[in-house]
């Protein structure tokens, strides 16, 4: 059972030993009233919302929880931010007394903060199920103070809260939200479309769902090349773009990394031109190809870097020639293309 897997099972009761302040004084103990003082960084932006994350809380209680913070007995601090690989939450409480009563760290190396949503929720839910006794006065209450003629009572000696310093890994989850967009550019090489390797620009965007594989779609313009050909002069010159869609059902995580394999179909224009012939002539056409690639990135907050290799098998080669008393090839496309793409991206 992997480390991943067995926090998963385990969360629930893990978070309950470990972040249970206190124990219920009874079945008729008064729970304390918390005021919520939440915070999203701006790279968090889609971490839970204040409203929604004391909607869950409520429901887990099955009652009303949060107040205005005049009225409070504790005050949870919440702060959700991006870190370098996935996000993470912070949940603090304070006293009456603007003690801490603990502190624990949520964090996961998912690319959508909303894998944080269901323990975030917990976390608050059980450490707002605690009795008013075990606490110093709310916040908004004032000191009363002792008669002259009794002498106050000395208070019971404070119970330490129990530590809380161990970090909470939370394991990847399917997103709150449907579409994800993962738009990127970056340079590449071609072999086997044209003459020679070609350098080139490309541009793809990625579309990520709950409901569906990651599909993505790549447009690139390749430069162009010359062939040379017989006598000084006569050249060939190539220019090519393409447009692929792939579909890649084999995505996940490779240790610090996440990686896919795709399957993938190419539809190439490339146009050649000859020059230094008694006739000029140039041809075009259309070539489709199929073939299958990989792609692995490495996330650096809130962008990442990726690398990713192509293989494609033409399903119709073309063959460019011209004739001086016989046919004499200039460039007859190969059964294997390959294509290598680096670029940089985000998330939206």
């Amino acid at each position: 059972m992997s480390v991943r897997r067995a926090i998963s099972i385990g969360a629930r009761a893990a978070l309950a030993a470990a972040f249970s302040l206190v124990a219920r004084a009874g079945a008729g103990a008064e729970p304390v009233r918390v005021y919520l003082d939440y915070s999203r960084a701006p790279a968090a932006a889609t971490c839970l919302d204040e409203a929604a994350l004391k909607r869950d809380v409520e429901l887990r209680l099955g009652r009303p929880v949060f107040v205005p913070e005049r009225e409070a007995d504790v005050r949870a601090v919440v702060v959700a931010r991006r870190v370098a690989h996935g996000f993470a939450a912070s949940v603090e409480l304070f006293d009456g007394a603007r003690q801490s009563l603990g502190r624990r760290e949520l964090s996961t190396r998912a690319r959508h903060c909303s894998a944080l949503d269901d323990s975030l929720a917990l976390v608050l839910s059980l450490s707002a199920d605690m009795p008013r006794e075990r606490l110093t006065p709310p916040l908004a209450q004032p000191s009363q103070p002792s008669s002259p003629a009794v002498p106050a009572a000395p208070n019971p000696p404070a119970v330490a809260p129990p530590s809380l310093g161990t970090p909470l890994s939370i394991p990847d989850a399917p997103p709150r939200f449907g579409l994800r967009l993962l738009p990127e550019i970056g340079v590449a090489a071609a072999y086997g479309l044209v003459p020679s390797l070609a350098p080139g620009l490309d541009v793809g965007l990625e579309l990520r769902s709950n409901r569906f594989w990651p599909v993505s779609v790549h447009a690139a313009g390749w430069a162009r090349q010359v062939q040379e050909v017989g006598r000084e002069g006569r050249a060939a010159r190539f220019s090519a773009q393409t447009l692929s869609l792939a579909i890649c059902p084999l995505t996940g995580p490779l240790g610090p990394l996440q990686g896919s394999l795709c399957v993938l179909d190419r539809l190439a224009h490339v146009a050649a031109r000859g020059t230094g012939f008694d006739i000029r002539e140039e041809s075009t056409g259309w070539q489709v190809a199929i073939g299958a690639g990989g792609n692995v990135r490495y996330w650096l907050g809130p962008v990442f870097i990726s690398g990713a290799g192509e293989l494609l098998v033409p399903l119709l080669r073309r063959r460019y020639f011209f004739t001086d008393v016989e046919d004499i090839n200039i460039y007859e496309e190969g059964w294997l293309q390959a294509v290598l793409r680096l670029g940089i991206g985000t998330e939206i």
